[in-house]
């Protein structure tokens, strides 16, 4: 894969996402990174964004959580639901291999 590069100096949840942005990019993806304030964004997943006409968001954690779900937040979680309810899709992923998936059946949908 392309990406193996990347992925062996994916340590933490910044390097994770900045080979999901180049990914991204590079799969015709527009998205936006919302800024965080200390205080986070409200619950506002990590990537938002559209693929042939479909919202989806999202939500990166830590490679070293082993159930990235877990982790989290209440806000965040309210957020994610209501994205789906609106008919979005959403991904809280921990990995790459994850992304690639994700994107993918969008693709197919």
């Amino acid at each position: 894969m392309v990406y193996d590069k990347f992925l062996s100096h994916v340590k933490d949840e910044r390097d994770l996402q900045k080979v999901v942005f180049e990914f991204l990019r590079k799969a015709g993806a527009w998205f936006y990174h919302p800024r965080e304030t200390r205080k986070g964004s409200d619950g506002i997943p990590d990537i938002v964004g559209c693929l042939n006409g479909k919202f989806f968001a999202i939500e990166l954690k830590s490679p070293s959580y082993k159930d990235p779900a877990k982790h989290l937040r209440s806000e965040q979680r309210k957020v994610l639901e209501l994205i789906k309810k609106a008919g979005g899709f959403v991904l809280v992923a921990n990995r790459f291999e994850d992304v690639v998936e994700f994107i993918n059946l969008i693709r197919r949908i």
